[in-house]
């Protein structure tokens, strides 16, 4: 097939999406598809402001590269990133576009902004009413609007999640055979090296590892820590994410803060070695698109303690390969680390299954099933217009 991939990231390894889009396209063409790709770089830019950008700028963008791109080769697939993808797909469809228009999302911003505004006033951060505010909400409010047209236009749409795939049936009236639920993978340097043996000290070293945003359960992750780190002086938690956050996580942990070791963002190498040197992993997310970082760790041992947020809910079988708690539970938090600190030989045995678990998700397997799917979004399109043709 050949297939145009289009993106408003860049290909980076190291970054969540970025690195997400190159591995997909990589495993395309290890598959023999001819992929063409636009990238974030060679996608204009004019205005700063992220969701103004999105609301207001992205759509023509896309439109306008996309069309460009399809007046110099007769592509079979045309895959987007984001909903904001919903003018090119109706301008390929007026041009008489004869393959497959595809969406894809690493995480439905309307169904991002429904779970965390109900959080947002739970744990007490909602907005003031205030025009910024206002502004920012009807920002959302027409991203919103993006996903839903672009659902209508759309010949099929790329999920990594169940709960995302649920959310397009349901809300938006996407038929269950327009969309492809496919969990992501960990990259290949999670999986070079030997993974160790769980051991005490592992046990005892906690990691956390997430943007500083209310979504990844930073508040769920300190409230646990305190009780954690001031009951055990042989506990230790190591908390990543962007050093210019570190003074607000300080805040948060209050008095454990210089019981943590803050670290900055790294390369998935220096990552792999941190993995290593813990045993548990804390991800309370509260909302994901996949949230990879789980099943990097799980990668390499760690036993994991989420939610059923994202892929969590999907790859993780609570007590056997991971935890699952409730949303906003640090007690919960506290138990299961508790709980595994007391017994080696079952923290072993969830050590194991989580590697055999995120064995099994491969970008091998991620290229075959987007491959699979194109292949069938493809094939119905054809036999749509065949049959239209024919009346």
């Amino acid at each position: 097939m050949k297939i145009l991939w289009v993106s408003e990231v860049d290909p980076d390894p190291n970054s969540g999406a970025g690195g997400t889009e190159l591995l997909m396209v990589r495993q395309l063409r290890n598959l023999g598809h001819e992929v063409q790709t636009i990238w974030a770089d060679e996608l204009p830019r004019r205005i700063a402001h992220g969701n103004l950008h999105y609301a207001l700028e992205l759509p023509g963008t896309y439109a306008k590269a996309i069309l460009a791109a399809s007046r110099r080769t007769s592509f079979d697939i045309v895959t987007v990133n984001l909903g904001q993808s919903f003018l090119a797909g109706r301008k390929l469809r007026s041009r008489g576009f004869e393959g497959a228009f595809i969406v894809r999302s690493h995480g439905l911003d309307d169904h991002l902004e429904e779970v965390l505004s109900k959080w947002s006033r739970i744990l007490g951060l909602a907005a003031h009413s205030s025009i910024k505010s206002k502004l920012s909400k009807c920002l959302v409010s027409v991203t919103g609007q993006h996903i839903h047209k672009a659902s209508k236009v759309c010949d099929g749409y790329v999920v990594s999640n169940s709960l995302d795939a649920q959310f397009l049936h349901q809300r938006h009236r996407l038929a269950w055979e327009q969309i492809a639920t496919i969990p992501q993978a960990p990259a290949a340097v999670f999986r070079a090296n030997h993974v160790p043996q769980m051991t005490p000290r592992r046990l005892r070293k906690m990691l956390y590892v997430a943007g500083y945003h209310f979504a990844k359960g930073p508040h769920a992750v300190a409230t646990a820590a305190k009780q954690l780190l001031s009951a055990d002086e042989n506990l230790s938690l190591t908390w990543i994410c962007h050093p210019g956050d570190h003074a607000k996580v300080k805040n948060l942990l209050g008095p454990v803060a210089p019981r943590v070791r803050l670290l900055g963002w790294m390369t998935q190498e220096e990552l792999v070695k941190e993995f290593d040197g813990h045993g548990v992993f804390l991800y309370p997310s509260l909302f994901d698109g996949f949230g990879k970082i789980f099943l990097e760790a799980m990668s390499r041992g760690l036993c994991v303690i989420g939610t059923t947020a994202g892929g969590m809910v999907d790859i993780i079988q609570h007590g056997l390969n991971g935890f699952l708690c409730d949303f906003n539970a640090p007690q919960q938090i506290v138990d299961r680390v508790v709980e595994i600190q007391r017994d080696l030989q079952a923290a072993g045995k969830m050590s194991s299954a989580a590697v055999k678990t995120a064995d099994q998700h491969t970008w091998e397997r991620v290229g075959r099933e987007l491959e699979q799917f194109f292949a069938e979004r493809l094939k119905s399109v054809s036999n749509d217009k065949r049959a239209t043709r024919a009346r």
